[in-house]
Formats: structure tokens, C-alpha cells, sequence
């Protein structure tokens, strides 16, 4: 799975997903989201490495209990749920931008 969305309401359900470690960009999202929850560990990079994460995952009831218990508590204190710093680092990206554009009219 590469998406973006639909990754993260799994993620905030309690589910864990397995994506796939893209070169684009536009398919890196699902990896940035499980790397921002400390879910590196679910990005593959090939289909058998895909399968071999899933049977051994759903293999390991404990570890799949576990992970459900503390997925959506990993996913709020990531970065991605952080909308105060988020909101900040926009309004210093747009504070510079017009910086930069009343200095290049001045």
C-alpha cells in the first residue's frame, strides 16, 4: 500500500500497514507516516519482503495485541499529529516568503 489517507486512518484505528518504500515522492507517504509513528519496521522494499512482514505479524497474536494498544498513542505524539509545530513552521515559511518578495520589490 502506498497511500497517504487511507494509511493514516488505518494507523489511527489501531491497524498496522505495510507499505512499500517508494523512490517517488509522491509514493513515500505512507513510509513518512509509519517512520513518524516509529513504524519504520512495516516499510518493505519488494513483495517478499511485503509477505514475510504480514505472515510473521499476524503470526504474533501478543505483538499484533500490542501494537493495536499503542498504535493511535505512537501515532499522537508523532510529529504528524503535532499541529501547534506544523501550524508554526508554516507561519515561518510564509513570514519568510514575504520577506523575501517586499525585499525583492524594495
Amino acid at each position: 500500500v502506498w497511500g497517504g489517507t487511507k494509511n493514516c486512518g488505518a494507523l489511527w484505528g489501531g491497524v498496522a500497514v505495510i507499505v512499500f518504500i517508494c523512490k517517488r515522492f509522491l509514493h513515500r507517504f505512507g513510509y513518512s507516516f509509519l517512520c513518524s509513528a516509529r513504524l519504520s519496521q512495516f516499510g518493505v522494499e519488494t513483495p517478499d519482503d511485503y509477505i514475510r512482514v504480514a505472515v510473521e505479524t499476524a503470526m504474533d497474536i501478543p505483538r499484533l495485541a500490542q501494537l493495536r494498544a499503542n498504535i493511535r498513542i505512537q501515532l499522537i505524539a508523532s510529529p504528524l499529529m503535532d499541529q501547534v509545530r506544523f501550524t508554526q513552521n508554516l507561519e515561518k515559511l510564509y513570514r519568510s516568503a514575504w520577506k523575501k518578495w517586499c525585499d525583492s520589490v524594495s
